[in-house]
């Protein structure tokens, strides 16, 4: 996120008695609007829903309203800036967010006079604790259309751009490389399985994975089956899937698995 590149709010601002050349003159201390944060609520591991309010337009209607945010204690208007012309009383924005950080958020409303930011409010949003996997797995082992496999290596690849993503695990058994695509390193949690790579690269979301197996072919993962994503103390992950899905011509065949990945 960050801000804008289609538009940002530059205005020619009057603050307290200070006049600038083309602004309104100020007749009364209320001419600019008065905001305040409504809610803040944190709705899925990295993704927080945040309310304003305009409590009072001040002398003129309100031309925008938008939300700015940080790591430290009192964001800059233009960090994080993200601002919409809703015309509502109350106003909401979703943002991603990182795990294992602290954030604080300000909203904000502008209108002929000049902009007021709100009091800030500060969100933590903690480190994801591992998934629980709904199946009974063998690490390092994979069952693909019925034939049990033993792994032979895991691999983790922060670099990878070839596929989709920018991160990348990979599992080898047999002649197979199965290689499992994500936006950033993945965390703790259970992500679903996204078949369409054009749509995938397109979304952005946080918790897809797009999975490709390669052996004389190539076969991508159904959409709507979930990967399990476990940290290790070493640091080393941990993958589990108890159904992914793939087709071999009209038939519909499924794998089932975990391996660990350095």
């Amino acid at each position: 996120m960050g801000i804008s590149k289609t538009k940002m709010i530059i205005l020619p601002f009057c603050l307290g008695v200070a006049l600038i050349s083309g602004c309104k003159k100020l007749a009364q201390n209320d001419a600019l609007p008065v905001v305040s944060i409504k809610s803040v609520v944190l709705t899925s591991k990295d993704t927080a829903i945040i309310t304003g309010t305009v409590v009072n337009q001040g002398a003129e209607a309100i031309q925008y309203e938008g939300i700015c945010y940080g790591i430290d204690s009192m964001p800059d208007m233009l960090e994080n800036q993200h601002f919409i012309n809703s015309g509502q009383t109350n106003f909401t924005f979703s943002v991603k967010l990182k795990t294992d950080s602290t954030y604080f958020i300000r909203v904000f409303a502008t209108n002929s006079y000049g902009y007021a930011l709100s009091r800030p409010a500060s969100i933590h949003v903690p480190h994801q604790k591992p998934p629980v996997v709904p199946c009974s797995l063998t690490d390092m082992q994979i069952i693909d259309n019925g034939t049990r496999y033993t792994v032979d290596a895991g691999y983790i690849d922060p670099y990878n751009t070839v596929n989709y993503g920018s991160w990348q695990a990979e599992a080898d058994y047999g002649s197979v490389q199965m290689f499992f695509d994500f936006w950033g390193r993945p965390a703790n949690g259970a992500y679903v399985t996204q078949v369409d790579g054009g749509q995938f690269s397109t979304d952005h979301s946080g918790i897809e994975v797009y999975v490709q197996k390669t052996d004389f072919n190539v076969y991508s993962m159904q959409s709507g089956d979930s990967v399990y994503v476990t940290e290790n103390p070493d640091s080393s992950l941990s993958l589990s899937f108890c159904g992914m899905h793939y087709s071999i011509g009209p038939s519909t065949v499924s794998v089932i698995g975990k391996f660990t990945a350095n």
